[in-house]
Protein backbone atom coordinates (compact mmCIF):
# COMPACT_ATOMS: atom_id res chain seq x y z
CA UNK A 1 0.00 0.00 0.00
CA UNK A 2 1.04 3.60 -0.50
CA UNK A 3 2.75 5.08 2.51
CA UNK A 4 0.73 7.62 4.50
CA UNK A 5 3.45 10.25 4.16
CA UNK A 6 3.24 9.96 0.39
CA UNK A 7 -0.54 10.18 0.51
CA UNK A 8 -0.29 13.48 2.34
CA UNK A 9 2.46 14.97 0.18
CA UNK A 10 1.10 13.91 -3.22
CA UNK A 11 -1.96 16.25 -3.11
CA UNK A 12 0.32 18.99 -1.84
CA UNK A 13 2.68 18.45 -4.79
CA UNK A 14 -0.27 18.50 -7.20
CA UNK A 15 -1.61 21.67 -5.60
CA UNK A 16 1.83 23.32 -5.76
CA UNK A 17 2.21 22.31 -9.40
CA UNK A 18 -1.20 23.78 -10.25
CA UNK A 19 -0.37 27.00 -8.41
CA UNK A 20 2.99 27.25 -10.20
CA UNK A 21 1.33 26.73 -13.58
CA UNK A 22 -1.30 29.28 -12.64
CA UNK A 23 1.27 31.94 -11.81
CA UNK A 24 3.19 31.17 -15.01
CA UNK A 25 -0.06 31.70 -16.90
CA UNK A 26 -0.54 34.99 -15.02
CA UNK A 27 2.96 36.14 -16.00
CA UNK A 28 2.20 35.25 -19.63
CA UNK A 29 -1.09 37.20 -19.48
CA UNK A 30 0.65 40.22 -17.95
CA UNK A 31 3.35 40.02 -20.64
CA UNK A 32 0.69 39.96 -23.37
CA UNK A 33 -1.13 42.84 -21.67
CA UNK A 34 2.14 44.78 -21.55
CA UNK A 35 2.81 44.07 -25.23
CA UNK A 36 -0.73 45.19 -26.13
CA UNK A 37 -0.36 48.35 -24.06
CA UNK A 38 2.97 49.12 -25.73
CA UNK A 39 1.48 48.56 -29.20
CA UNK A 40 -1.41 50.90 -28.40
CA UNK A 41 1.08 53.47 -27.05
CA UNK A 42 3.09 53.40 -30.27
CA UNK A 43 -0.07 53.70 -32.34
CA UNK A 44 -1.26 56.69 -30.28
CA UNK A 45 2.21 58.20 -30.36
CA UNK A 46 2.34 58.19 -34.16
CA UNK A 47 -1.12 59.75 -34.42
CA UNK A 48 -0.36 62.46 -31.84
CA UNK A 49 2.99 63.21 -33.50
CA UNK A 50 1.20 63.68 -36.82
CA UNK A 51 -1.40 65.93 -35.21
CA UNK A 52 1.38 68.04 -33.73
CA UNK A 53 3.04 68.28 -37.17
CA UNK A 54 -0.24 69.33 -38.80
CA UNK A 55 -0.83 71.93 -36.10
CA UNK A 56 2.71 73.30 -36.56
CA UNK A 57 2.31 73.37 -40.35
CA UNK A 58 -1.06 75.11 -40.19
CA UNK A 59 0.45 77.86 -38.02
CA UNK A 60 2.49 79.07 -41.04
CA UNK A 61 -0.35 78.73 -43.52
CA UNK A 62 -1.92 82.10 -42.67
CA UNK A 63 1.41 83.91 -43.01
CA UNK A 64 2.14 82.36 -46.42
CA UNK A 65 -1.37 83.13 -47.61
CA UNK A 66 -0.92 86.79 -46.62
CA UNK A 67 2.40 86.85 -48.51
CA UNK A 68 0.71 85.42 -51.59
CA UNK A 69 -2.10 87.98 -51.52
CA UNK A 70 0.36 90.84 -50.96
CA UNK A 71 2.52 89.68 -53.90
CA UNK A 72 -0.54 89.33 -56.14
CA UNK A 73 -1.72 92.88 -55.32
CA UNK A 74 1.74 94.31 -55.86
CA UNK A 75 2.36 92.47 -59.14
CA UNK A 76 -1.15 93.26 -60.39
CA UNK A 77 -0.52 97.00 -60.07
CA UNK A 78 2.81 96.65 -61.81
CA UNK A 79 1.38 94.49 -64.59
CA UNK A 80 -1.38 97.08 -65.31
CA UNK A 81 1.27 99.74 -65.67
CA UNK A 82 3.34 97.55 -67.99
CA UNK A 83 0.30 96.86 -70.15
CA UNK A 84 -0.59 100.59 -70.38
CA UNK A 85 2.97 101.34 -71.41
CA UNK A 86 2.93 98.56 -73.99
CA UNK A 87 5.59 96.59 -72.17
CA UNK A 88 3.76 93.25 -72.02
CA UNK A 89 7.06 91.33 -71.93
CA UNK A 90 7.58 92.65 -68.41
CA UNK A 91 4.29 91.24 -67.12
CA UNK A 92 4.96 88.82 -64.24
CA UNK A 93 4.44 85.07 -64.75
CA UNK A 94 3.79 82.32 -62.18
CA UNK A 95 7.51 81.80 -61.64
CA UNK A 96 7.89 85.44 -60.62
CA UNK A 97 5.01 85.03 -58.18
CA UNK A 98 6.52 81.89 -56.63
CA UNK A 99 9.98 83.42 -56.31
CA UNK A 100 8.60 86.54 -54.64
CA UNK A 101 6.53 84.49 -52.17
CA UNK A 102 9.50 82.26 -51.41
CA UNK A 103 11.80 85.22 -50.79
CA UNK A 104 9.29 86.79 -48.44
CA UNK A 105 8.95 83.49 -46.57
CA UNK A 106 12.56 83.91 -45.50
CA UNK A 107 11.33 86.70 -43.25
CA UNK A 108 9.71 84.12 -40.97
CA UNK A 109 11.99 83.83 -37.92
CA UNK A 110 12.16 80.01 -37.76
CA UNK A 111 12.82 79.57 -41.50
CA UNK A 112 16.04 77.78 -42.45
CA UNK A 113 15.47 77.72 -46.20
CA UNK A 114 12.82 77.73 -48.93
CA UNK A 115 12.28 76.08 -52.32
CA UNK A 116 9.75 76.79 -55.08
CA UNK A 117 8.28 74.37 -57.65
CA UNK A 118 6.21 75.28 -60.71
CA UNK A 119 2.81 73.76 -61.46
CA UNK A 120 4.61 70.92 -63.29
CA UNK A 121 6.52 70.14 -60.06
CA UNK A 122 9.86 71.30 -61.45
CA UNK A 123 12.29 72.97 -59.05
CA UNK A 124 12.81 76.69 -59.77
CA UNK A 125 16.25 78.25 -59.64
CA UNK A 126 16.28 80.97 -57.00
CA UNK A 127 18.82 83.04 -55.14
CA UNK A 128 17.88 81.44 -51.82
CA UNK A 129 21.01 79.65 -50.69
CA UNK A 130 20.20 76.47 -48.72
CA UNK A 131 22.32 73.51 -47.66
CA UNK A 132 19.21 71.32 -47.35
CA UNK A 133 17.90 69.13 -50.21
CA UNK A 134 14.49 69.97 -51.78
CA UNK A 135 11.37 67.81 -51.36
CA UNK A 136 10.84 64.70 -53.44
CA UNK A 137 8.28 64.66 -56.26
CA UNK A 138 6.09 62.04 -54.53
CA UNK A 139 5.36 64.48 -51.72
CA UNK A 140 4.31 67.13 -54.22
CA UNK A 141 1.73 64.78 -55.73
CA UNK A 142 0.03 64.35 -52.34
CA UNK A 143 -0.81 68.08 -52.30
CA UNK A 144 -3.60 67.50 -54.83
CA UNK A 145 -5.72 66.36 -51.87
CA UNK A 146 -4.07 68.09 -48.89
CA UNK A 147 -3.69 71.77 -47.91
CA UNK A 148 -0.09 71.10 -46.81
CA UNK A 149 2.31 68.21 -46.23
CA UNK A 150 4.66 68.36 -43.21
CA UNK A 151 7.63 66.01 -42.79
CA UNK A 152 10.09 66.04 -39.89
CA UNK A 153 13.63 65.26 -41.06
CA UNK A 154 15.06 64.16 -37.71
CA UNK A 155 16.77 67.02 -35.89
CA UNK A 156 17.79 68.76 -39.13
CA UNK A 157 14.62 70.59 -40.10
CA UNK A 158 10.84 70.47 -40.52
CA UNK A 159 9.86 70.46 -44.19
CA UNK A 160 6.38 71.83 -45.02
CA UNK A 161 4.97 71.85 -48.56
CA UNK A 162 2.23 74.37 -49.46
CA UNK A 163 0.27 74.64 -52.73
CA UNK A 164 0.08 78.22 -54.02
CA UNK A 165 -3.25 79.20 -55.57
CA UNK A 166 -6.23 76.96 -56.21
CA UNK A 167 -4.88 73.36 -56.22
CA UNK A 168 -1.37 74.65 -56.87
CA UNK A 169 -2.19 76.71 -60.00
CA UNK A 170 0.80 78.93 -59.29
CA UNK A 171 3.05 76.11 -58.05
CA UNK A 172 4.37 74.93 -54.68
CA UNK A 173 6.50 76.34 -51.91
CA UNK A 174 8.58 74.23 -49.54
CA UNK A 175 9.31 75.88 -46.22
CA UNK A 176 12.22 74.49 -44.14
CA UNK A 177 11.66 75.38 -40.48
CA UNK A 178 13.74 75.07 -37.32
CA UNK A 179 12.62 71.74 -35.68
CA UNK A 180 13.16 72.68 -32.02
CA UNK A 181 9.52 73.59 -31.37
CA UNK A 182 8.04 70.45 -32.92
CA UNK A 183 10.70 68.25 -31.27
CA UNK A 184 9.76 69.73 -27.89
CA UNK A 185 6.10 68.98 -28.60
CA UNK A 186 6.97 65.41 -29.57
CA UNK A 187 9.05 64.95 -26.40
CA UNK A 188 6.14 66.22 -24.29
CA UNK A 189 3.77 63.85 -26.10
CA UNK A 190 6.14 60.92 -25.56
CA UNK A 191 6.46 61.67 -21.85
CA UNK A 192 2.70 61.99 -21.44
CA UNK A 193 2.05 58.76 -23.34
CA UNK A 194 4.70 56.94 -21.33
CA UNK A 195 3.22 58.08 -18.02
CA UNK A 196 -0.32 57.23 -19.11
CA UNK A 197 0.81 53.85 -20.43
CA UNK A 198 2.71 53.12 -17.22
CA UNK A 199 -0.32 53.97 -15.11
CA UNK A 200 -2.62 51.94 -17.36
CA UNK A 201 -0.25 48.95 -17.21
CA UNK A 202 0.16 49.20 -13.42
CA UNK A 203 -3.57 49.55 -12.73
CA UNK A 204 -4.41 46.84 -15.26
CA UNK A 205 -1.83 44.49 -13.73
CA UNK A 206 -3.19 45.09 -10.23
CA UNK A 207 -6.74 44.45 -11.45
CA UNK A 208 -5.64 41.30 -13.27
CA UNK A 209 -3.77 40.16 -10.17
CA UNK A 210 -6.82 40.57 -7.94
CA UNK A 211 -9.11 38.79 -10.40
CA UNK A 212 -6.55 36.04 -11.07
CA UNK A 213 -5.80 35.56 -7.37
CA UNK A 214 -9.50 35.13 -6.60
CA UNK A 215 -9.98 32.67 -9.47
CA UNK A 216 -6.79 30.74 -8.60
CA UNK A 217 -7.83 30.48 -4.95
CA UNK A 218 -11.18 29.03 -5.98
CA UNK A 219 -9.45 26.66 -8.39
CA UNK A 220 -6.99 25.46 -5.73
CA UNK A 221 -9.79 24.94 -3.21
CA UNK A 222 -11.73 22.95 -5.79
CA UNK A 223 -8.64 20.94 -6.69
CA UNK A 224 -7.85 20.17 -3.05
CA UNK A 225 -11.43 19.06 -2.52
CA UNK A 226 -11.25 16.93 -5.65
CA UNK A 227 -7.93 15.41 -4.56
CA UNK A 228 -9.38 14.66 -1.12
CA UNK A 229 -12.41 12.96 -2.63
CA UNK A 230 -10.20 11.12 -5.11
CA UNK A 231 -7.99 9.87 -2.28
CA UNK A 232 -11.07 8.67 -0.40
CA UNK A 233 -12.40 7.05 -3.55
CA UNK A 234 -9.09 5.26 -4.21
CA UNK A 235 -8.93 4.06 -0.62
CA UNK A 236 -12.50 2.80 -0.83
CA UNK A 237 -11.74 1.16 -4.16
CA UNK A 238 -8.73 -0.65 -2.73
CA UNK A 239 -10.72 -1.83 0.27
CA UNK A 240 -13.55 -2.96 -1.98
CA UNK A 241 -11.20 -4.91 -4.25
CA UNK A 242 -9.56 -6.48 -1.19
CA UNK A 243 -12.99 -7.35 0.18
CA UNK A 244 -13.91 -8.96 -3.14
CA UNK A 245 -10.72 -11.02 -3.06
CA UNK A 246 -11.34 -12.04 0.53
CA UNK A 247 -14.91 -12.96 -0.34
CA UNK A 248 -13.64 -15.01 -3.27
CA UNK A 249 -11.28 -16.89 -1.01
CA UNK A 250 -14.01 -17.23 1.58
CA UNK A 251 -16.27 -18.87 -0.99
CA UNK A 252 -13.80 -21.75 -1.25
CA UNK A 253 -12.85 -21.77 2.44
CA UNK A 254 -14.63 -25.08 3.12
CA UNK A 255 -12.67 -26.73 0.33
CA UNK A 256 -9.50 -25.04 1.58
CA UNK A 257 -10.04 -26.39 5.07
CA UNK A 258 -10.70 -29.83 3.65
CA UNK A 259 -7.55 -29.56 1.54
CA UNK A 260 -5.52 -28.68 4.62
CA UNK A 261 -7.18 -31.33 6.76
CA UNK A 262 -6.11 -34.22 4.55
CA UNK A 263 -2.35 -33.48 4.57
CA UNK A 264 -2.48 -32.61 8.27
CA UNK A 265 -4.13 -35.94 9.06
CA UNK A 266 -1.44 -37.61 6.96
CA UNK A 267 1.23 -35.81 8.96
CA UNK A 268 -0.39 -36.97 12.15
CA UNK A 269 -0.28 -40.58 11.13
CA UNK A 270 3.31 -40.49 9.94
CA UNK A 271 5.83 -42.33 12.06
CA UNK A 272 9.51 -41.88 11.48
CA UNK A 273 10.56 -45.47 12.20
CA UNK A 274 14.16 -46.35 11.61
CA UNK A 275 14.74 -48.85 8.92
CA UNK A 276 13.50 -49.44 5.42
CA UNK A 277 10.35 -47.30 5.62
CA UNK A 278 12.10 -44.15 6.80
CA UNK A 279 12.92 -42.77 3.34
CA UNK A 280 9.35 -43.26 2.15
CA UNK A 281 8.01 -41.55 5.25
CA UNK A 282 10.32 -38.57 4.77
CA UNK A 283 9.26 -38.24 1.13
CA UNK A 284 5.59 -38.28 2.14
CA UNK A 285 6.35 -35.63 4.73
CA UNK A 286 8.04 -33.40 2.19
CA UNK A 287 5.22 -33.87 -0.33
CA UNK A 288 2.62 -33.01 2.30
CA UNK A 289 4.59 -29.92 3.33
CA UNK A 290 4.84 -28.75 -0.29
CA UNK A 291 1.09 -29.20 -0.69
CA UNK A 292 0.35 -27.09 2.38
CA UNK A 293 2.83 -24.43 1.21
CA UNK A 294 1.16 -24.37 -2.19
CA UNK A 295 -2.27 -23.85 -0.62
CA UNK A 296 -1.04 -21.02 1.59
CA UNK A 297 0.96 -19.34 -1.22
CA UNK A 298 -1.97 -19.40 -3.68
CA UNK A 299 -4.30 -17.94 -1.07
CA UNK A 300 -1.86 -15.20 -0.06
CA UNK A 301 -1.10 -14.35 -3.69
CA UNK A 302 -4.79 -13.77 -4.25
CA UNK A 303 -5.08 -11.46 -1.26
CA UNK A 304 -1.87 -9.61 -2.02
CA UNK A 305 -2.36 -6.13 -3.52
CA UNK A 306 -1.45 -5.69 -7.18
CA UNK A 307 1.06 -3.13 -8.37
CA UNK A 308 -1.42 -0.79 -10.00
CA UNK A 309 -1.21 2.96 -10.43
CA UNK A 310 -3.66 4.10 -7.80
CA UNK A 311 -3.96 7.52 -9.42
CA UNK A 312 -5.81 6.05 -12.41
CA UNK A 313 -9.51 5.34 -12.44
CA UNK A 314 -9.21 2.99 -15.39
CA UNK A 315 -6.52 1.15 -17.33
CA UNK A 316 -6.11 0.16 -20.95
CA UNK A 317 -6.30 -3.60 -21.38
CA UNK A 318 -2.77 -3.60 -22.82
CA UNK A 319 -1.49 -1.96 -19.64
CA UNK A 320 -3.14 -4.60 -17.43
CA UNK A 321 -1.62 -7.38 -19.53
CA UNK A 322 1.81 -5.73 -19.37
CA UNK A 323 1.58 -5.51 -15.57
CA UNK A 324 0.68 -9.19 -15.38
CA UNK A 325 3.56 -10.17 -17.68
CA UNK A 326 6.06 -7.98 -15.83
CA UNK A 327 5.80 -10.11 -12.70
CA UNK A 328 7.21 -13.14 -14.52
CA UNK A 329 9.74 -11.54 -16.88
CA UNK A 330 13.06 -11.06 -15.16
CA UNK A 331 16.22 -10.00 -16.95
CA UNK A 332 16.57 -11.63 -20.38
CA UNK A 333 14.33 -14.57 -19.50
CA UNK A 334 11.14 -13.34 -21.17
CA UNK A 335 8.66 -16.17 -20.91
CA UNK A 336 5.52 -14.03 -21.11
CA UNK A 337 4.76 -11.93 -24.20
CA UNK A 338 1.99 -9.36 -24.67
CA UNK A 339 0.64 -9.31 -28.21
CA UNK A 340 -0.92 -6.25 -29.81
CA UNK A 341 -4.64 -6.71 -30.34
CA UNK A 342 -7.59 -4.78 -31.79
CA UNK A 343 -8.88 -4.09 -28.27
CA UNK A 344 -5.61 -2.94 -26.69
CA UNK A 345 -7.03 0.50 -25.86
CA UNK A 346 -10.30 -0.67 -24.28
CA UNK A 347 -10.48 0.38 -20.63
CA UNK A 348 -10.91 -1.67 -17.44
CA UNK A 349 -11.92 0.20 -14.30
CA UNK A 350 -9.65 0.18 -11.24
CA UNK A 351 -11.75 -2.27 -9.21
CA UNK A 352 -12.03 -4.85 -11.98
CA UNK A 353 -8.32 -4.49 -12.77
CA UNK A 354 -7.49 -5.31 -9.14
CA UNK A 355 -9.55 -8.49 -9.45
CA UNK A 356 -8.45 -9.50 -12.95
CA UNK A 357 -4.70 -9.25 -12.26
CA UNK A 358 -4.62 -12.13 -9.70
CA UNK A 359 -6.52 -14.27 -12.22
CA UNK A 360 -3.93 -13.52 -14.90
CA UNK A 361 -1.11 -14.20 -12.43
CA UNK A 362 -2.58 -17.60 -11.56
CA UNK A 363 -3.13 -18.63 -15.19
CA UNK A 364 0.39 -17.53 -16.17
CA UNK A 365 1.88 -19.32 -13.17
CA UNK A 366 0.08 -22.54 -14.10
CA UNK A 367 1.38 -22.31 -17.68
CA UNK A 368 4.97 -21.66 -16.60
CA UNK A 369 4.90 -24.55 -14.14
CA UNK A 370 3.82 -26.95 -16.90
CA UNK A 371 7.33 -26.98 -18.39
CA UNK A 372 10.67 -25.14 -18.35
CA UNK A 373 10.45 -24.17 -22.04
CA UNK A 374 6.82 -23.12 -22.05
CA UNK A 375 6.06 -19.64 -23.40
CA UNK A 376 2.93 -17.65 -22.51
CA UNK A 377 1.15 -15.18 -24.80
CA UNK A 378 -1.34 -12.53 -23.64
CA UNK A 379 -3.70 -10.64 -25.93
CA UNK A 380 -6.76 -8.39 -25.69
CA UNK A 381 -9.65 -8.81 -28.14
CA UNK A 382 -13.22 -7.60 -28.34
CA UNK A 383 -16.50 -9.30 -29.06
CA UNK A 384 -19.67 -7.26 -29.06
CA UNK A 385 -19.87 -5.39 -25.77
CA UNK A 386 -17.22 -7.55 -24.12
CA UNK A 387 -13.45 -7.39 -23.73
CA UNK A 388 -11.70 -10.76 -24.10
CA UNK A 389 -8.35 -11.35 -22.42
CA UNK A 390 -6.63 -14.46 -23.75
CA UNK A 391 -3.88 -16.41 -21.97
CA UNK A 392 -2.28 -18.93 -24.36
CA UNK A 393 0.74 -21.17 -23.92
CA UNK A 394 2.62 -23.80 -25.93
CA UNK A 395 2.70 -26.31 -23.06
CA UNK A 396 1.63 -29.97 -23.02
CA UNK A 397 -2.02 -29.14 -22.42
CA UNK A 398 -4.60 -30.34 -19.89
CA UNK A 399 -5.81 -33.91 -19.88
CA UNK A 400 -9.42 -34.45 -21.03
CA UNK A 401 -10.24 -35.96 -17.62
CA UNK A 402 -9.19 -32.81 -15.78
CA UNK A 403 -10.87 -30.33 -18.16
CA UNK A 404 -14.37 -30.98 -16.87
CA UNK A 405 -13.51 -30.11 -13.25
CA UNK A 406 -10.98 -27.31 -13.78
CA UNK A 407 -12.66 -24.68 -11.64
CA UNK A 408 -13.69 -27.01 -8.83
CA UNK A 409 -11.53 -27.09 -5.71
CA UNK A 410 -9.36 -30.08 -5.02
CA UNK A 411 -9.13 -30.93 -8.73
CA UNK A 412 -5.57 -30.74 -10.09
CA UNK A 413 -3.35 -32.74 -12.42
CA UNK A 414 -0.13 -31.22 -11.06
CA UNK A 415 2.04 -33.05 -8.58
CA UNK A 416 1.23 -31.69 -5.14
CA UNK A 417 -1.48 -29.54 -6.80
CA UNK A 418 -4.59 -28.59 -4.86
CA UNK A 419 -6.83 -27.09 -7.55
CA UNK A 420 -7.57 -24.19 -5.22
CA UNK A 421 -6.00 -21.59 -7.57
CA UNK A 422 -8.44 -21.92 -10.47
CA UNK A 423 -11.33 -22.16 -8.02
CA UNK A 424 -10.34 -18.79 -6.55
CA UNK A 425 -9.93 -17.40 -10.09
CA UNK A 426 -13.53 -18.41 -10.83
CA UNK A 427 -14.75 -16.70 -7.68
CA UNK A 428 -12.77 -13.51 -8.45
CA UNK A 429 -14.13 -13.47 -12.00
CA UNK A 430 -17.66 -13.71 -10.60
CA UNK A 431 -16.94 -10.79 -8.25
CA UNK A 432 -15.73 -8.74 -11.25
CA UNK A 433 -18.91 -9.72 -13.17
CA UNK A 434 -16.63 -11.44 -15.66
CA UNK A 435 -16.42 -14.93 -17.03
CA UNK A 436 -13.49 -17.32 -17.27
CA UNK A 437 -13.34 -20.47 -19.36
CA UNK A 438 -10.98 -22.92 -20.97
CA UNK A 439 -11.07 -22.01 -24.65
CA UNK A 440 -9.11 -25.05 -25.86
CA UNK A 441 -6.35 -27.39 -24.75
CA UNK A 442 -4.32 -29.79 -26.89
CA UNK A 443 -0.89 -31.32 -26.75
CA UNK A 444 0.32 -28.14 -28.53
CA UNK A 445 -0.89 -25.74 -25.90
CA UNK A 446 -3.69 -24.37 -23.74
CA UNK A 447 -5.81 -21.22 -24.07
CA UNK A 448 -7.90 -19.59 -21.33
CA UNK A 449 -10.23 -16.67 -21.96
CA UNK A 450 -11.53 -14.04 -19.55
CA UNK A 451 -14.62 -12.17 -20.76
CA UNK A 452 -15.23 -8.75 -19.19
CA UNK A 453 -18.34 -6.66 -19.97
CA UNK A 454 -17.36 -3.23 -21.30
CA UNK A 455 -19.36 -0.41 -19.71
CA UNK A 456 -20.31 2.76 -21.59
CA UNK A 457 -17.44 5.23 -21.71
CA UNK A 458 -14.79 2.55 -21.26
Amino acid sequence: MTQPSQQTTKPERDSTSTERKGWLAFVAIVAMFGALTTALQFSSREKLHQLALNREASSYLTTLESYRLAVEDEFLEQDLVFVELGMEELVHDSGDYLEAIALRSLEIQETLGVFAFDRNQRLLEMATDSTHPPAEVDRLKSLDLLPFHPLLEGERHLSILYPMGEKGELGYVELLVEPKAILAQHAAIDEEIFQQGLWAFALGTVLLFLIFRALLSRLLRSERELLRKSANLKEANLRLSQACKTAGVGAVTAHLMHALKSPLMGLKSLELDPGEGRESTEENLRATTRKIESLIEQTLNTLRECNLNEESYSFESQEVLSLAAGKFNEGENLRVSVLEGPASTLKIDNLKANLILPILHNLIQNSIESGPEVKVFLQAESRGDSLLLSVRDNGPGISPQAQGNLFKPMQSQKENGTGIGLAICKELADRAKAGIELEKSTEKGTSFRIEIPVEDGS
